[in-house]
């Protein structure tokens, strides 16, 4: 039972107290500090001191019911401040309120516009850079030979590695708000690069048989590229006579196929063999300049 006593005068002691500090920020100073004297009078270490020091228990917590009861309410009567002044102390604080508001707006108007401000000089970097690297592509498109990318495969990847890289660069630059002469520039860099494309693409093709048949020589195998612009690719070995051996190969090769851009490949056992296993490839135009998503499909940049 004497400690539940003690609970709730402790409960009481801090419900007082707050009700000082509250007085004290709205009303005035000597009413908060009367309801905290009275809150540390009911506090029970407190209680317990006094009545140690005086003899006698009551007179801590009859003080305390006093200054809650009497005291408290006179100063709060004396000590309070005047209608005038209670409306002046709202207006001031208002005014505080108002002020810290401006200063928060103003701070966010400011850090707005040095972020658009940020925003617009990076975005005229980015544009400056991809204008910078189009008249670098501009100059070295006709530098580059057929010839350069014709020795074996892997020169000819090269090639298509180059190819890719332009179409990169053309497409970066549909992203940037570029004015209309910058545009102009962008779609002569595109003109340029359809024109090396057609340019290089047969050249290339026509490359890769010889280029594949000294890779299948050690196999007995051969390889020759035929038709106009090179568009068909024959590959020709014993192995083929299996259909496990074609669907190996084919699938090893068939992205390089369609990046080159054959329209079709053949697979025969023998180099006079009448019947044969080919694949029409779904391959663009060398006049289209593309975005490859995996090797094998594409996306036809305007």
């Amino acid at each position: 039972m004497q400690k539940v006593l003690r609970i709730v005068l402790y409960i009481m002691s801090g419900i007082v107290g707050m009700f000082g500090v509250g007085a004290m920020a709205v009303i005035s100073i000597p009413s908060g500090l009367v309801f905290l004297a009275a809150a540390l009078l009911i506090a029970p270490a407190v209680m317990q001191k006094i009545s140690a020091l005086t003899g006698r228990a009551w007179i801590s917590p009859a003080a305390a019911v006093f200054m809650v009861l009497v005291a408290g309410p006179i100063v709060l009567a004396l000590t309070a401040p005047s209608s005038e002044e209670v409306v002046a102390r709202y207006e001031q604080q208002a005014a505080i309120s108002a002020k810290k508001e401006a200063e928060r707006q103003k701070k966010e108007d400011i850090d707005r516009v040095n972020a658009e401000a940020k925003a617009a000089e990076e975005k005229l970097a980015k544009i400056a850079e991809y204008m910078a690297q189009l008249d670098r592509e501009i100059l070295s498109i006709p530098t580059i030979k057929a010839s350069s990318y014709t020795k074996d495969v892997q020169s000819i990847n090269v090639a298509l590695i180059v190819l890719g890289a332009w179409a990169v660069v053309y497409e970066n630059g549909e992203s940037l708000d570029l004015s209309e002469a910058q545009e102009k520039k962008r779609q002569e860099f595109r003109r340029l690069v359809v024109k090396k494309q057609t340019e290089l693409l047969p050249v290339l093709r026509d490359a890769y048989g010889p280029a594949m048949r000294r890779q299948l020589w050690e196999a007995d195998g051969s390889a020759k590229t035929f038709g106009a612009g090179f568009k068909t690719v024959e590959f020709v070995s014993a192995a083929f006579v299996r259909n496990a051996n074609i669907k190996q190969i084919n699938g090893q090769i068939h992205e390089n196929l369609i990046m080159l851009r054959f329209n079709q490949v053949r697979y025969k056992w023998f180099s006079e063999a009448s019947e044969y296993t080919y694949y029409d490839l779904n391959s663009p135009k060398d006049s289209e300049v593309v975005r490859w998503e995996n090797g094998r499909e594409f996306t036809v940049l305007k």
